[in-house]
């Protein structure tokens, strides 16, 4: 997770980050890299998209438990390096100080850090953070286990389940979901992180955030065909 000086970031993503360091890091067999390989000379073999690949079947539910133990030390190696080089790009913003990821699967565990926190000090894998977006990914999977079990429908207009001003053009949970509710951002980067940044120690509830979201809320019916996602807090 990414830190920034004084407080945590609030964006991150560190579950899709692992998921790339972890796919970037097998070899074609699908096994750890052999000793000196890097991961810029993988071939991952887990992207729906490539050649001979497809999408986990819904059958294929629910997945493995994670195994306890830890990646063999080539793949930890070649994790690391991976996060290393990642961060390397970014190492001329000063808003960036360090970050955490971790990959959980079946046939082991790494979990890795880079840089220091907001105060200076050099991570450690079990440093702690504020999870940030991860609650996006969270909240997604929870949301969808409601629907499988008829509690949620993602058809129906989220003001049948959430109560706020934000939601009077009836997006569905569904755009919610996705990204294409038409609610403005919270997060400018102007005056909600002048907030932030003048208490980091001030616990935000929902409605307190959501009323920096002043921009036009528009239609989430508006190009039904090709709705427009935009990555937002506010959803």
């Amino acid at each position: 997770m990414r830190t920034r000086t004084g407080v945590p970031v609030r964006l991150c993503a560190v579950v899709a980050a692992a998921a790339v360091l972890s796919a970037g890091c097998t070899n074609n067999a699908g096994g750890p890299l052999p000793s000196g390989e890097t991961a810029s000379t993988a071939t991952t073999t887990t992207s729906p998209t490539a050649a001979g690949d497809s999408v986990i079947p819904p059958d294929a539910l629910p997945f493995p438990e994670p195994a306890g133990t830890a990646f063999p030390a080539a793949r930890r190696a070649a994790l690391q390096a991976a996060l290393d080089t990642v961060m390397d790009g970014w190492s001329g913003l000063d808003s960036v100080k360090g970050v955490s990821a971790a990959v959980v699967t079946p046939d082991g565990s790494w979990a890795g850090v880079f840089g220091a926190d907001g105060a200076g000090v050099p991570l450690v894998p079990d440093a702690m953070a504020g999870v940030g977006s991860v609650t996006k990914t969270v909240t997604a999977a929870e949301v969808l286990s409601l629907a499988q079990a008829g509690l949620v429908d993602l058809g129906a207009p989220a003001s049948t389940y959430l109560s706020h001003p934000l939601l009077h053009l009836n997006p569905t949970v569904r755009e919610l979901l996705s990204h294409t509710s038409g609610i403005p951002e919270f997060d400018t980067g102007t005056a909600f992180d002048e907030a932030v940044f003048a208490d980091g120690t001030r616990r935000w509830t929902p409605d307190e955030a959501l009323g920096y979201a002043t921009g036009p809320v528009t239609s989430p019916n508006e190009h039904p065909t090709d709705p427009a996602a935009g990555y937002s807090n506010s959803d």
